[in-house]
């Protein structure tokens, strides 16, 4: 109660970091949880053991005064969470065997007598609690507290917006706060998640793990998890058709293009297309009748009929193509020329070459600046970015000054400020777009990859651009 109860003071000063730290917590309660359910009500005492960790970090993250017996840390809960699915014992300064005897020796003190505990306070409010349940007047003033509690992180949460960007080396995502600009929160993930897609309908964020197989499903706002969905084979880029019908996901490792079907829910293979060599990234004609690959290993780009899963035609367009991007009105692909310093432009309805744009080494991933013109693409090996201009197909700047490796970008609902992955510096940075300057970095984890926001500007202008 007394941790219920400072908790509510705390948030009621500062409902964003309440926010945070329920985002941190969220997926370990989460794993508990889905065991719960597939145990089936049947009893298991390392599930419990696990609750009263639980417990523990509420107390460690929520209501710090009142302290815990040991160290209770996030990153430690997970490896024993880690640990109990392999049915061994890990010792990250303390196993789940101590940790869990702690508990027990707390609880047989407390309810049997016999030598008084030196333990901290926590356990001993928790057993203290387990009793004092029994007492009507006591259940109603703790389903009171936990109503407005629950009633106040909802609020918060409404209001959250976090930073998202994905640390492929790590197999995390950490979480920006994208006011504070300070990292709130680290997620784990499966491994090697390089790309992220939000869903049609903005509820979910998916993060593509491509060893894994899998994609995370997570809170595009906070980044709290939702939900796994297992067996999408070496997802590297995925994403959505504009009618919203098509899911695509390249097999950079297995040479493949996976294409689904979406109701609005699900996901149903369609077609699992042989696409050798190296398939990329991907774009959409506004049609959602082709989808445009780049073949990193082969330089080429292929042409795919959504309708029939087939391969149209493909072309040679350069050394290691990786981004791809189509001006408005569908006009022209470009495509991004990391093997190079330049971006390619293609007459894709002809299958011509129609010019080269010289930006810098390392030409990548592209991000509309959405003013009906501009589309910004960065530049890996240059370690700059370029901005294209859409009509006239010619650089007409570039940002230097960044950190080594620029790759994914994200664009502020204001448009002030551009978001970039430092992919070889284990940073984020800040470019304020009207003096084209980096004004601020954030340490993240190894190669950051993917970055997202749900309070974004549009991924494009209403013209297309």
């Amino acid at each position: 109660m007394k941790g219920i109860g400072l908790r509510i003071d705390k948030l009621k000063a500062d409902p964003a970091r309440d926010a945070r730290q329920l985002a941190e917590m969220h997926p370990l309660a989460q794993n508990h949880q889905r065991a719960l359910s597939q145990h089936g009500g049947v009893a298991d005492a390392r599930l419990a053991e696990y609750r009263w960790l639980l417990e523990e970090l509420r107390i460690s993250l929520f209501a710090q005064e009142l302290r815990t017996p040991m160290p209770v840390l996030v990153k430690w809960l997970y490896k024993v969470w880690e640990s109990m699915q392999r049915g061994v014992s890990e010792k990250p300064g303390i196993s789940f065997v101590d940790s869990t005897n702690c508990a027990k020796q707390a609880r047989r003190q407390r309810v049997g007598g016999g030598k008084r505990s030196t333990m901290m306070p926590a356990f001993r409010n928790h057993f203290f609690m387990r009793n004092l349940l029994s007492s009507g007047r006591v259940r109603t003033a703790f389903a009171r507290a936990a109503v407005a509690a629950g009633a106040a992180l909802v609020a918060t949460a409404a209001f959250a917006n976090n930073v998202i960007v994905l640390n492929s080396a790590e197999a995390t995502l950490s979480l920006i706060d994208e006011n504070t600009r300070q990292v709130v929160g680290t997620v784990p993930t499966g491994k090697e998640p390089h790309h992220l897609m939000p869903t049609p309908d903005a509820s979910s964020l998916i993060v593509a793990n491509s060893v894994s197989n899998n994609l995370m499903f997570v809170d595009p706002k906070i980044g709290a998890f939702q939900r796994w969905v297992q067996g999408i084979e070496d997802p590297y880029q995925i994403d959505f058709s504009p009618d919203r019908k098509w899911f695509v996901s390249t097999g950079l490792r297995l040479d493949r293009l996976d294409i689904y079907k979406y109701d609005g829910k699900n996901l149903t293979v369609a077609k699992r297309l042989p696409l050798a060599t190296m398939p990329s990234h991907i774009a959409f004609t506004n049609d959602s009748a082709t989808a445009f690959i780049s073949l990193q290993v082969s330089g080429e780009i292929a042409a795919i009929d959504l309708a029939t899963q087939t391969v149209k035609w493909k072309m040679k367009v350069g050394p290691v193509p990786a981004g791809v991007w189509l001006t408005p009105g569908d006009k022209y692909l470009l495509v991004g020329m990391t093997g190079a310093d330049y971006v390619t432009v293609v007459d894709w309805r002809n299958q011509k070459i129609v010019k080269t744009i010289h930006t810098g080494k390392g030409a990548h991933n592209f991000r509309s600046l959405v003013d009906g013109k501009h589309v910004a693409v960065s530049n890996r090996v240059a370690s700059t970015i370029s901005i294209i201009d859409e009509d006239t197909l010619t650089n007409v700047g570039d940002i230097i000054g960044l950190l080594p490796g620029p790759d994914d970008m994200e664009l502020s609902a204001d448009k002030k400020y551009l978001w970039v992955t430092f992919r070889f510096a284990k940073h984020v940075g800040i470019i304020d777009l009207a003096d084209r300057k980096l004004i601020q970095t954030i340490k993240v984890g190894r190669s950051p990859h993917g970055i997202y926001f749900y309070n974004r500007a549009p991924v494009t202008a209403p013209n297309g651009a």
